[in-house]
Order: C-alpha cells, then sequence, then structure tokens
C-alpha cells in the first residue's frame, strides 16, 4: 500500500507541474465547443420559432396593396363606369385582413403542440449534454489510470536499474555469475518496453478527451488534468437501489422528453380531430383608385338651340330652350387626390366553411394521429424499461466493482509482502534470478490490477451518484 500511494503521489506532482484542468473545466469546455451541441441548440431555435409562428395564428393578417398600369382598347373603366377606348392610366390601393375566428381549437392545440415540443427539444438537449459529459469523465478517469499505470511502471523500471548495478557489481566481484546480470538485462529491457508503452497510452488517452474537448493543438501541448486524492472516497456506501431506479425514472430528461413527446401527440390528435369542424373567419378590405378616364368640368359651355318643329299655318319654326355644348376643353382629368376620397370602397365578409367530403384525408389524418399516439405510449414505456435495466446494471456493475477493488486491494498487500521477502533473500543469494522475478512480476500485476479496479470503482460509484442526481462535474 505504501508503494500504491507513491505511485499516487508521482501522478499527482506529474499533473501539477502544467496548467491544471478540473473534470468540470473538461466538461464545461467540451459543452462549449462540441459541434453536435452547436446544432441541437440550432433546432432548439427551430422549435422557438415555430411556438411563435403558431402564437400568430391567432392574429389577424395585414396586407397591402398598390397598382399602377395603363390599358388601350374598349373597356369598361372601373371607376367611372363607362366605356373608354383610349389609353387610360389608373392606379388602385387598398389594405385588406382576415382573421380565423374559429377552426375546430386548431390553432390552439398547434400553438399548446409548438409549446411542449420546444420543451421536449430542450430536454433532448439536456439529454445529449449528459452525454458527452458521461464520455469526458470516462476520458477523464482513463487519462488519470493511464498515468498512474505509467508511474507504477516507472518505478518498477527504476527498481530493475538498482538490481543491474547491484548485480554488476558483484559479477565484478566475482560474487555472482555473469548468467544473472544477462537475466535482470534483459528483464530492464523488458521495463523499458513497458515505460514506453505506459508513455504511449498516456498519450493516446490525452488525445481522446482532447478531442472530446476540441482542444487546439497549442492547448493540447500544455494538457494536464487535476486529481485531489481527498475527493476519492472509497469507503462512501452504495446508495440503494430502489432510490436509484426512482430518482432516475422522475428526473431524467429522457423519460421527461418521451412524455412530452406523449403528450405532443395527443395534442397532434387534436389538430387532426378540428380538421372536421366547420370554419368561421372574418375578412375586411378598404381600398381606392384613380383612373384617367375621370373627368371634370372645367370651361365654360356654349348655349346652342335648336329646332324642334314648325307652327302649323305660319310655318314658323319653333326652337328648343338652350342647350349647353360642352368640348374636350372644357373637360380635365379629375385629380389624383380628389379620386382617392371619393373612389373609397369597404368591404366586410363572414364565411363559413363546412368539411363535408375531402377525399378522406381528415379521416387518414385523425388515423395516422391516432397509431402516432399509440406509438408514443409505448415509447414511454419502452425509454422507462430501457433506463430501469441500465439503473440495475450500474448497481451490480458498481457492487462487483467494489468487491473487486477490495480484493485487488488485498491482494497487492500481500504480493508487496511476498515480493519484499524474496528480494531480501535474493539479495542474500538464498534464491535465484528466476524466483525473484517471478515473485516482482506478481507484484506488478498485483499493483496493475489493482490500479484498474479502483478506478473501474471509481467510474461506476459516479455513474451510480449520476443516476441519483449528482452532477457530473464534480470531481471523482
Amino acid at each position: 500500500m505504501k508503494r500504491c500511494f507513491l505511485v499516487f503521489l508521482v501522478v499527482l506532482g506529474s499533473h501539477f507541474s502544467h496548467a491544471q484542468w478540473t473534470l468540470q473545466q473538461c466538461v464545461g469546455t467540451a459543452i462549449e465547443r462540441n459541434i453536435g451541441l452547436k446544432r441541437n441548440s440550432l433546432g432548439l431555435e427551430q422549435t422557438k420559432l415555430n411556438q411563435e409562428q403558431a402564437l400568430g395564428s391567432f392574429l389577424p393578417n395585414l396586407n397591402g396593396q398598390v397598382s399602377h398600369g395603363y390599358n388601350w382598347g374598349q373597356r369598361i373603366d372601373p371607376f367611372t363606369n363607362q366605356f373608354a377606348t383610349q389609353r387610360i392610366q389608373s392606379n388602385s390601393l387598398g389594405l385588406s385582413t382576415s382573421v380565423t375566428l374559429f377552426s375546430g381549437l386548431q390553432n390552439v392545440n398547434q400553438y399548446k403542440k409548438a409549446e411542449v415540443d420546444t420543451r421536449s427539444q430542450l430536454l433532448t438537449f439536456d439529454y445529449q449534454r449528459n452525454q458527452l459529459a458521461l464520455q469526458v469523465s470516462v476520458a477523464y478517469l482513463n487519462v488519470l489510470l493511464t498515468k498512474e499505470l505509467q508511474a507504477s511502471s516507472e518505478l518498477t523500471l527504476n527498481r530493475t536499474k538498482q538490481q543491474v548495478k547491484r548485480i554488476t557489481d558483484l559479477v565484478n566481484a566475482g560474487s555472482a555469475a555473469e548468467g544473472s546480470l544477462r537475466d535482470i538485462e534483459a528483464q530492464l529491457f523488458s521495463d523499458e518496453a513497458n515505460y514506453i508503452s505506459a508513455g504511449n497510452n498516456v498519450q493516446s488517452a490525452i488525445l481522446d478527451i482532447a478531442q472530446l474537448m476540441q482542444l487546439t493543438e497549442q492547448e493540447q501541448s500544455d494538457f494536464s488534468i487535476q486529481a485531489d486524492p481527498s475527493a476519492f472516497n472509497f469507503a462512501q456506501e452504495i446508495p440503494n437501489l430502489t432510490a436509484c431506479v426512482q430518482n432516475a425514472l422522475t428526473t431524467f430528461p429522457q423519460i421527461k422528453s418521451a412524455e412530452l413527446s406523449l403528450a405532443s401527440s395527443n395534442l397532434n390528435l387534436n389538430i387532426a380531430r378540428g380538421g372536421m369542424s366547420p370554419r368561421l373567419s372574418m375578412s375586411y378590405s378598404y381600398g381606392s383608385g384613380y383612373s384617367g378616364a375621370s373627368k371634370v368640368l372645367t370651361g365654360s359651355p356654349d348655349s346652342l338651340s335648336y329646332p324642334i318643329g314648325q307652327v302649323f299655318g305660319s310655318g314658323q319654326y319653333v326652337f328648343s330652350f338652350p342647350q349647353p355644348v360642352y368640348t374636350t376643353s372644357d373637360y380635365a382629368t379629375k385629380p389624383f387626390s380628389n379620386q382617392l376620397h371619393d373612389n373609397v370602397n369597404k368591404s366586410l365578409f363572414f364565411s363559413l366553411t363546412i368539411p363535408l367530403f375531402n377525399g378522406f384525408s381528415n379521416d387518414v389524418n385523425i388515423k395516422r394521429a391516432e397509431l402516432t399516439r399509440a406509438d408514443k405510449e409505448l415509447s414511454v414505456q419502452q425509454t422507462k424499461v430501457q433506463l430501469e435495466q441500465e439503473v440495475r446494471k450500474a448497481y451490480l456493475d458498481v457492487t462487483r466493482a467494489k468487491a473487486n477493488y477490495q480484493a485487488t486491494q488485498k491482494a497487492v498487500e500481500a504480493s508487496h509482502l511476498a515480493f519484499d521477502w524474496n528480494e531480501l533473500r535474493f539479495n542474500q543469494g538464498v534464491i535465484g534470478m528466476s524466483e525473484y522475478l517471478d515473485a516482482r512480476n506478481r507484484l506488478q500485476q498485483a499493483e496493475s490490477n489493482f490500479v484498474r479496479s479502483k478506478y473501474d470503482w471509481i467510474f461506476k460509484r459516479k455513474i451510480i451518484d449520476f443516476y441519483m442526481g449528482v452532477p457530473l462535474m464534480s470531481q471523482p
């Protein structure tokens, strides 16, 4: 145990020689930079826009209309109601609005559905963020594991170097056979290879977490993680299984998201049923226009009398009263502003549409919505069953990991005592090289198993904490 504690201190000393990253910082950086989460946040914004659009369905629309044109040939001018044959310029301006007064509560249900979909998307985002945090935690602990294994291999290498030096001195003094030196040198080369391999494993583990965090090349070169020995509470009791399952089923985002998807499908069914309801709408328009054919009198006409008969007997002509005679010069186009004022027209309409037959589209929409709702009900059940199975498996894993940790802890203590005894006997010449190396290799294997079981216990304990609602971003 003293040796293991020394290994752990070596790991911690190497951590604090560079810029230190805590687990919180690693998870926060990964969440901030992850491209998949950024894309999901865009999807969340889309659902918010859908909600805003659904809210707008309660409001009346408003549209403006302006036109300017020319007409040739005979036509009835819409503003003078007279035939016009010359080229006529015309303009029209108007505003129109309409609003749905009742549509089977479809707009109400569409807004509720958009609101539910937004909440569901937000929970999906939380779930994906939790999954990323879990991946970073695994990678973080793997860096600690590989670093501790590297430190252990370095101590083993140094111990072998000391033995090489001791046996070399004995061979030179004639107190040991040269074969023993060759055996320990062969072991030294093997230990050097193991140390190099352990260093490669550390670099690979660092690369894995750096890729999850989207670190730059410069950030990777300065990357080092921080570990706090007091954070490892190996005596911590495992929570009750029932409490773990209950907490996960009531608080986890995937459960809430599945339930909201079911609520959304119920609202979608109500929307489909609303298609069978009559639709009442109202529209209003206000407009005016201008026509070049609209004229007003501006001049003074001449007065002319026309013979309308003769007096019988005298033959004297009888003339009509003087009649005004107009020419084109007596008229001018009516001013634009006057026409806009005089040509104002307004309309107000109420429209009731009753769906009688639409090619089975409404019936099919209702049946499709019912099938979707049934699928979502099964999805909720499946999600709950799957999550409960995951919690139960994690609970079984953590109990096994704890038992394995305790067993390897005893094994490494026994192996260390055995090695110390065999090393003493080897130094005294009581046992040979093969027995010494066999004891040393058993110790090395026991230490390696202990380190792996320790981090396996830490990680699986964190999984249980996660199911109990403890954030993964806390230190292990």
